[in-house]
């Protein structure tokens, strides 16, 4: 009887072990058409969900009953797969018809877009390689709907100039969007990306999607994301593009002959003389010719003596023949008119090479690439070169760890001139001054040579010598429009040379406790260096008086950014949870030094130490800026088809004093997946059907930096002594702006997904916006910076494709 008690019990406890006996389970997941890891894939065993896939497309399982025969892998915009139970499992899935389920890039990780609930445009390396742009925020242009760009100078290499997403939300405040590459702030011109490198561009819109990022998110945030080995073979391309580039934005219709100038500006002389003075018809005929010459200072035509140049019919003279000669100081002059346009634009020559190499194994991927960029600008004397190298890794160490690392580098040298920055609307800016030029001025000075031939007079070391439009050196007769310039002879004389260096370095650990919870850290240095020279000639212009000025720049700055996150993302049967809870710290400390002379030696020696005199504008400045967040980001959806989100974040800014330099800033947002409920299967022409609606809070600190407190600049007081003086008036209160952000949209695809779009109501208030209030100069200061005043901007966005 013991015996069989005790094989009884033997029995039972064996069924019990095999019973609960248990395996570990390993494997990878890829996209089948292009071998790219697929990242949050359920994996799952008799009807349960056991795990998911990390960032590189593994999952885990140790926990495999040892019953179980097969595994199934569930992923949104994907033909569910399936693979037998072994130890090793590979699983390439094939993308299902709905677009939406793409994963797209957002705040601080990816995000199907199923499940996002903001407002977002997304832009694909597809996209992005039918542009040939030497700047990646050019292709955002007339792409994104929401988004406007204002262009800056025009130059070869110039900056991507303003940004508005949605409208302005500010008018003293900065409201450039936030720009993050491969999850780092990134506040240096987008010229220091190759284009080529770029897989995608995300630009969040709305609340729901940019609180994360709070107190900069105000202007929107643009992502950019930069390639990574996808291939299991080594891929090798090489890039080379030649182009030309010339002026898009043609000239307003202008009047262009001579002639029909000068009868124009006859006509409102003549009818002031005959209409308003009361003049018989050859009185004012005879006053308008005569001051006709007088007030634009040049006769482009030679006319019979005793004739007018403007007839009585308001014509020019029949008589008159282009081309004028003046005797000053016994030597013939020559005027005859030239055209400014033709002579400041043309045709230049683009050339762009790329090569990189990018592939990816088992536990990791790589990508590299160089690039080497010339352009010629529209106009002499401008160009732009760049130089950039990039390489991008990551690497399983163990299965509770991947690594990864982004290094990125870049040269660029720009040449220009002084005059022609945005906002310099003068006598050097070569744009503005052809455009407002009357076509009876010359641009260079004329001389009858010994045959009685018209030639351009040199100067005695065989310069050619710009009409500058002062009597006396020039022509002996005044230009009426803006004397002692000449911006193609500041183009030829002038110099502007801008050189700069930027090096990104950016490492990342992804720490797995579990399939559903891991760590994320990642830390980004920048440093750049650029240097600035500024040369005004001695020969010609307005420095001829001090024998030429020169300024250099050298700006040193470097940045930090610092980030630790904790992911958690798992499955309860029909309801899938995720969340994000994270600390970021932006640190920025910036260098400056100036100088600047006059009295230059040769304007071939760009150098201070070429000059006499050392201006009182030399100087050296430092400022830095610190912003440090906490956050948290919450997303929730029940059977994929009801979607619920809600971010919050806690920000510290350098800009406002202690006890008012924090805020809080959040947001809400909900989607509806009508297309997967049960009634729409009759509706078989739509494919996806979406409904969504989000609000929320962001903040804006973007002004000069200790507007709380007051701040001073040193000036000279005496040969040895400096004296401060007001710079900015304290408002010990002043603190952030906060936008309000309100969207209601729907998203669609139809008959097979051959139209697809969205339809988008936004509203947007800025309260207690950062203004600058000026007051009487008598204080000693200009005024100082409150928060006053509010800001709308509503409209609707359509995207059809």
């Amino acid at each position: 009887m013991r015996k069989r008690l005790w094989f009884f019990l033997t029995c039972l406890m064996l069924s019990a072990s095999m019973a609960f006996a248990q395996k570990s389970v390993t494997g990878t997941v890829t996209d089948i058409n292009t071998g790219e890891p697929l990242i949050g894939v359920h994996v799952i065993v008799n009807g349960q969900a056991l795990g998911i896939t990390d960032v590189n497309g593994r999952f885990t399982l140790n926990n495999v009953p040892e019953s179980a025969k097969t595994i199934e892998f569930s992923y949104m915009g994907y033909e569910d797969a399936m693979s037998a139970v072994k130890s090793n499992i590979r699983i390439a899935m094939a993308p299902a018809v709905e677009k939406i389920d793409e994963v797209m890039v957002v705040a601080f990780g990816t995000q199907k877009k199923a499940a996002f609930t903001g407002s977002a445009a997304v832009v694909g390396s597809e996209q992005l390689e039918q542009h040939v742009t030497t700047n990646v925020a050019n292709v955002l242009a007339g792409t994104v709907p929401g988004l406007q760009m204002r262009g800056g100078s025009g130059l070869a290499g110039a900056g991507e100039g303003s940004i508005h997403i949605r409208g302005i939300a500010s008018m003293y405040a900065g409201t450039d969007p936030l720009i993050i590459v491969d999850g780092a702030t990134f506040p240096a011109s987008l010229n220091n990306i190759n284009p080529d490198d770029v897989e995608s561009i995300t630009v969040l819109k709305d609340a729901a999607s940019a609180a994360l990022y709070g107190s900069r998110a105000a202007g929107g945030v643009i992502l950019i994301t930069t390639k990574k080995g996808k291939s299991r073979e080594a891929q090798i391309n090489v890039n080379m593009k030649w182009g030309a580039n010339s002026r898009a934005v043609q000239q307003y219709k202008t009047i262009k002959d001579p002639a029909q100038y000068y009868e124009t500006y006859y006509k409102q002389l003549y009818n002031y003389s005959f209409y308003s003075q009361g003049k018989d018809a050859v009185t004012a005929n005879a006053w308008a010719n005569d001051n006709l010459i007088d007030q634009l200072g040049y006769n482009v035509y030679s006319v019979p003596d005793g004739e007018y140049l403007i007839g009585m019919d308001g014509k020019l003279n029949p008589n008159a023949t282009l081309g004028n000669v003046i005797n000053y100081n016994g030597e013939d002059y020559y005027l005859t008119p030239d055209d400014w346009e033709k002579a400041a634009y043309h045709t230049a020559f683009r050339q762009e090479y790329t090569a990189s190499v990018s592939g990816r194994s088992d536990r990791g991927s790589y990508y590299g690439s160089i690039s080497y960029l010339d352009e010629d600008g529209i106009i002499d004397n401008s160009s732009y070169q760049r130089f950039t190298a990039r390489f991008k890794t990551d690497y399983q160490a163990r299965k509770w760890l991947t690594v990864g690392a982004n290094v990125n580098f870049n040269n660029s040298e720009q040449e220009s001139n002084p005059g022609l920055s945005w906002g310099t609307l003068g006598s050097t800016n070569l744009a503005y001054y052809t455009s407002n030029i009357a076509p009876i001025y010359p641009i260079y000075v004329r001389v009858l040579d010994a045959n009685g031939n018209p030639v351009i007079r040199t100067d005695e070391y065989g310069r050619q010598q710009y009409d500058y439009g002062e009597a006396g050196n020039d022509y002996p007769v005044n230009r009426a429009f803006l004397q002692t310039g000449n911006p193609l002879g500041a183009n030829r004389w002038n110099n502007s040379h801008n050189e700069g260096h930027q090096l990104n370095l950016s490492g990342y650990a992804d720490i797995f406790f579990t399939d559903w919870l891991n760590l994320h850290v990642m830390s980004t240095v920048t440093w750049g260096h650029t240097n600035a020279t500024s040369m005004e000639n001695p020969y010609y212009g307005p420095k001829v008086s001090v024998n030429g000025e020169l300024g250099k720049q050298q700006t040193d700055t470097y940045r930090q950014t610092h980030i630790q996150q904790l992911n958690f993302d798992r499955s309860f049967g029909d309801h899938n949870v995720s969340a994000i809870l994270g600390h970021e710290y932006y640190n920025q400390n910036s260098k400056s030094l100036y100088g600047a002379g006059q009295g230059m030696f040769s304007p071939e020696i760009e150098e201070l130490a070429a000059v006499d005199k050392i201006l009182d504008t030399t100087t050296s400045s430092q400022s830095s800026y610190n912003v440090e967040g906490f956050f948290f980001d919450s997303h929730y959806d029940y059977q994929e088809k009801y979607f619920a989100s809600f971010s919050f974040r806690h920000d510290r800014s350098s800009s406002f004093r202690r006890g008012d330099w924090g805020s809080n800033f959040w947001s809400a947002g909900a989607s509806w997946l009508v297309s997967r409920e049960d009634f729409m299967k009759d509706f078989s022409w739509v494919n996806m059907l979406k409904l969504k609606v989000s609000y929320g809070e962001l903040g804006n600190d973007n002004i000069t930096s200790y507007g709380y407190t007051t701040t001073y600049t040193l000036a000279k007081n005496g040969d040895y002594t400096m004296s401060p003086n007001f710079r900015l008036y304290k408002n010990p209160s002043i603190t952030w702006e906060s936008t309000k952000s309100f969207n209601l949209g729907v998203e669609f695809g139809l008959w097979n997904d051959r139209l697809t779009g969205g339809l988008d109501f936004y509203s947007k208030k800025t309260y207690e916006q950062l203004f600058w209030l000026s007051i009487p100069e008598i204080n000693g200061t200009r005024g100082y910076y409150g928060n006053i005043g509010d800001i709308r901007n509503k409209g609707f966005e359509l995207e059809l494709t």
